[in-house]
């Protein structure tokens, strides 16, 4: 049995990273590339609340998604004319997302995996990022924002 409430808090806590699963780093890259700052910052924010840091998941979201909201709004004031391609606008975000992934402690999983945190499968990010790409694209069609 436990002696003190410290070595039972600590077991409870292995236990509860050991049944967490973390997306990696290349899966938010794959579903950023597809889905943009929408799908990563739902990616990372359930990854940093995973890990046992819901303050800095809060901070994630917004981070995250106000660059995928930014994107948006430029794609969406742009005439089609000037952009040629989703990919215009798409791989600046891409860069973006990444920089700002790498360079926050919001891409480091370390703690969590040293304490027994599966990582999922890049396919569920993807899937994630295809799922988030499509309701965008809903969206765009229902509000008239989508150029033919």
């Amino acid at each position: 049995m436990y002696r003190n409430l410290n070595s039972f808090l600590k077991d409870v806590q292995v236990l509860m990273h050991a049944r967490t699963a973390l997306f990696k780093n290349t899966g938010i890259a794959l579903a950023a590339f597809v889905g943009g700052g929408f799908a990563t910052a739902y990616l990372v924010r359930k990854n940093m609340r995973d890990a046992g840091h819901p303050k800095e998941a809060s901070e994630a979201l917004v981070i995250f998604g106000s660059i995928g909201a930014a994107f948006v709004v430029v794609a969406s004031r742009t005439p089609p004319d000037l952009i040629s391609s989703l990919l215009g606008i798409g791989i600046p975000q891409f860069v973006l997302l990444l920089a700002v992934l790498r360079l926050t402690r919001y891409g480091d999983f370390s703690e969590a995996t040293s304490n027994g945190a599966e990582l999922r499968s890049n396919w569920h990010a993807f899937a994630v990022g295809v799922a988030v790409n499509l309701l965008l694209k809903g969206l765009f069609y229902c509000t008239g924002m989508l150029w033919a």
